[in-house]
């Protein structure tokens, strides 16, 4: 009110580098944070998500969101970054293996993902879909991944197909003929045993 004044000198300081690395992790996994900045120390403001180390590795604890923090030795100034822990898909659902040349579906209650193959030499998935198409008998790995990028595997085999089925491919009424398979431990069945029956010696009886 007098017009008297009081001065006092302020120095802005610099804060360290950007934060770089990848902020968005999958429960479970790592990350590295770097910082061009030397000297400093790292911190998350919410350990009970993640933990962070001295070298800048990210140790995930829970589904979630953190501050991560780099400070100055020097300054005491920080810089910061947003980090977010992603949950993981839930478990695949469905049969672990599928016929050579056949399909089967596969299921995830978490929604959407998207599907894949390691190997699209012996079995392909649907991407959208989940139905894995056999291609060649042998196993791969099918990979669910969701937007965030974390995924969850499961295995698959693709079984081979029976050996052809041998024998006479008619039958008269009221008498039987006896069909055979050089693949060991099936079991036979007739789609329409109103017309012929099979037992389990691949004895055929055509019905009147």
């Amino acid at each position: 009110a007098t017009g008297c004044h009081i001065t006092t000198a302020v120095t802005v300081v610099a804060l360290p580098s950007a934060i770089t690395g990848a902020t968005n992790v999958c429960i479970g996994g790592t990350t590295t944070l770097a910082s061009t900045t030397t000297g400093g120390t790292w911190s998350t403001s919410t350990t009970s998500v993640a933990t962070i180390g001295s070298s800048g590795i990210v140790t995930t604890v829970a589904v979630g969101s953190t501050t991560v923090s780099y400070t100055s030795a020097s300054t005491g100034c920080s810089a910061v970054a947003t980090l977010n822990v992603n949950p993981l898909p839930a478990p695949i659902t469905g049969p672990t293996f599928v016929c050579n040349m056949g399909t089967t579906t596969l299921s995830d209650t978490s929604a959407g993902g998207t599907w894949s193959t390691a190997s699209t030499s012996i079995a392909t998935a649907g991407s959208t879909t989940g139905v894995i198409y056999g291609v060649s008998v042998g196993s791969t790995t099918v990979t669910y991944t969701l937007p965030t990028g974390c995924s969850i595997t499961r295995s698959i085999t693709v079984s081979p197909l029976p050996a052809p089925i041998m024998g006479a491919a008619s039958v008269c009424a009221g008498y039987t003929t006896v069909l055979s398979d050089s693949t060991t431990g099936g079991t036979w069945s007739s789609s329409t045993t109103g017309v012929a029956t099979i037992n389990t010696s691949g004895v055929v009886r055509g019905l009147l």
